[in-house]
């Protein structure tokens, strides 16, 4: 419990987010049907789009973290991990959690400071600083 809570582990999480968010958008500026809001023309575009929403992008950092883990020794992993299969599994772990971790401060910064933050999930993590025009609600709480 203790290699969890350490700052190698949060590192690992944040490093594997970077890494997961610049691979997906590589991936979705070569092929930007598969983010795109518009509806597919093609049966294959829609099975592409389905496969890489529902699957590649929940398993992406997952993957991502096995990987790094396995092929960079030389990271600083928590004193307990000494194992290639050990660094293997935190990775995955680090993994699942960077993304769930991302969703989980988002959401509390947009709660906490009533700030709306970007709806588009392919967009980097900001905040929206747009006039916006008040919604009807706000324009009879005003009144």
């Amino acid at each position: 419990m203790e290699a969890l809570l350490s700052w190698q582990t949060l590192f690992l999480a944040v490093s594997i987010f970077v890494m997961t968010w610049l691979f997906r958008r590589f991936v979705q500026t070569i092929k930007p049907a598969l983010h795109s809001n518009k509806p597919a023309r093609r049966k294959w575009e829609l099975v592409a789009k389905r496969m890489w929403e529902g699957f590649f992008l929940p398993c992406l950092p997952i993957l991502v973290g096995m990987v790094f883990c396995l092929l960079l020794s030389s990271f600083p992993y928590p004193a307990s991990i000494t194992t290639r299969s050990s660094r293997v599994l935190l990775g995955a772990v680090c993994g699942f959690f960077s993304g769930w971790g991302y969703h989980v401060v988002k959401s509390i910064v947009s709660k906490k400071f009533d700030v709306k933050l970007d709806e588009d999930p392919t967009l980097a993590p900001s905040v929206m600083l747009v006039d916006q025009k008040p919604t009807k609600k706000e324009t009879k709480e005003t009144k």
